[in-house]
C-alpha cells in the first residue's frame, strides 16, 4: 500500500528536532491528514509466495511459474526478501521449508486420508518431519525391517519407504533449501534468514497458541497447545543429528556465511539496483543483473534437476565476467565439479551450474 511506504515531505523530516517533534505531535492529536506513514520498507509477501512455488511447485494459491516469479521481483529495494519467515512456519504447520520439501518428493500428500487439502498438507508435513528427524539423528538406519515397519505404522505412514528413498529426498531438499536461500541474497535490498534456517535446522517452531476458526460446520483449530512441550520442540537444540548429518548443517553455514560476505563486498547485492532479468522457462533458469556506481554483479540460478557442464548458454551483460561464487563449492557440499574458471570474452558464454545451484560473477573489465 502506498501510504505505507510513500516518503515524508521535507517538512515532516526536518533535520531541525524541534519541527519533527512538533509535527509528531500532530499526528499524535490527531490534527493532520496523514496520507502516509512514511515506513522506507516492508514484507515482500508476492515475492515469499512466488519463490516458494518455485520451491515447492505451489504454494497459496500460486503455481511454479518463472515469469510470475520475475515480475515479483520488482520493488527490490523496498521490500525484505524471504523464503520463509515466522509466519510461514509457526502459522501452518510448524514445519520449515526442507520439511515441506521432503514431503513433496516423497508424495505424501497423496498417502493422507483426509479430504481436505489444507489438513492433508499439514499432516503430509508432520510425517515428512517425523521421517527426518529419524534419519538425522541415526535411528532409521539402526532400525530393522519390522521395526521401521512399525515405526511407519505409528506415524500413520502406509508406503515402504527405503532409508536411501528418504536420504535422496532430504539431500535433493537441502540443495532446494539453499537455492531459496541464494535466490534471496541474489536480489538487491534488505534480506531476512529466518532463524537456523542458516544452519538447516530442523526442529518444529510452534508460535501460534492454539484457536478455533471458521464457523460451523467447518470449525477448525489453527495453532499449538502453549507449554512447555511446543517450548521444546521449538528449541534449535532439539534434534540430536547424527554426526553423518552435522556435516551438512556445517555445509549449509559455510554457503550462509559466504552470502553475507559476499553482498558486505559488492554493494550491487545491498544497494544496488536490477538493471536486467534473464528468464530461460524451458530450462527453468533465471538471472538476475545488478549494480552499483562500480560494481556489477550477474547471477544465474537454475530451478531445475539437470546441471549444466559448460554447455548452458547466457547472454551476459558486456564486459568481462570472473565467477566469484558458486553453490557447487566442495565446501558448501558441493562436487566441485560444475565450477567456471575461466570465461570467454564473448558476450554470449557458455557456463556451467549444477542442479538447483547458483552462480554470482562479478564485472572485472
Amino acid at each position: 500500500d502506498i501510504r505505507v511506504t510513500k516518503p515524508f515531505s521535507k517538512d515532516e523530516i526536518d533535520e531541525n528536532e524541534t519541527n519533527h517533534e512538533k509535527f509528531i505531535n500532530k499526528i499524535r492529536n490527531n490534527s493532520i491528514s496523514l496520507a502516509n506513514l512514511g515506513f522506507d520498507t516492508e514484507w515482500d509477501f508476492p515475492f515469499h509466495k512466488q519463490i516458494a512455488s518455485m520451491i515447492l511447485g505451489a504454494w497459496d494459491c500460486r503455481t511454479k511459474n518463472l515469469y510470475a516469479f520475475d515480475y515479483s521481483l520488482r520493488d527490490a529495494q523496498t521490500r525484505v526478501k524471504y523464503a520463509m519467515s515466522h509466519d510461514e512456519i509457526g502459522n501452518i504447520d510448524g514445519t520449515r521449508l526442507i520439511t515441506k520439501i521432503i514431503a513433496n518428493e516423497l508424495n505424501l500428500n497423496d498417502k493422507v486420508c483426509e479430504c481436505c487439502h489444507t489438513e492433508k498438507c499439514k499432516i503430509a508435513a508432520h510425517i515428512s518431519q517425523k521421517l527426518v528427524v529419524s534419519l538425522v539423528t541415526g535411528k532409521l538406519e539402526q532400525m530393522s525391517d519390522e521395526e521401521r515397519q512399525n515405526f511407519y505404522k505409528q506415524i500413520s505412514l502406509s508406503s515402504n519407504f527405503t532409508v536411501d528413498e528418504i536420504k535422496t529426498a532430504y539431500l535433493k531438499a537441502v540443495k532446494m533449501h539453499m537455492l531459496a536461500l541464494g535466490k534471496v541474497y541474489s536480489i538487491p535490498g534488505a534480506k531476512m534468514v529466518f532463524q537456523g534456517d542458516e544452519q538447516g535446522n530442523l526442529s518444529y517452531f510452534k508460535f501460534f497458541r492454539k484457536f478455533s476458526i471458521g464457523p460451523e460446520p467447518y470449525l477448525r483449530e489453527k495453532g499449538y497447545e502453549p507449554g512447555e512441550p511446543a517450548l521444546l520442540d521449538s528449541k534449535l537444540t532439539s534434534i540430536n543429528t547424527s554426526d553423518e548429518y552435522k556435516n551438512i548443517n556445517e555445509f549449509i553455514e559455510n554457503y550462509v556465511r559466504d552470502l553475507n560476505i559476499l553482498c558486505e563486498n559488492n554493494i550491487a547485492l545491498t544497494t544496488g539496483h536490477i538493471e536486467k532479468t534473464i528468464v530461460q522457462e524451458n530450462n527453468q533458469i533465471h538471472c538476475i543483473y545488478s549494480r552499483k556506481i562500480y560494481n556489477e554483479i550477474f547471477s544465474v540460478s537454475n530451478f531445475s534437476d539437470v546441471s549444466y557442464d559448460k554447455n548452458l548458454g547466457i547472454l551476459f551483460p558486456k564486459g568481462i565476467w570472473k565467477e566469484i561464487f558458486n553453490s557447487d563449492s566442495d565446501i558448501y557440499g558441493g562436487e566441485n565439479k560444475y565450477l567456471n574458471s575461466e570465461l570467454s570474452n564473448e558476450q554470449y558464454k557458455y557456463i556451467s551450474i549444477p542442479a538447483y545451484g547458483i552462480v554470482f560473477f562479478e564485472r572485472i573489465g
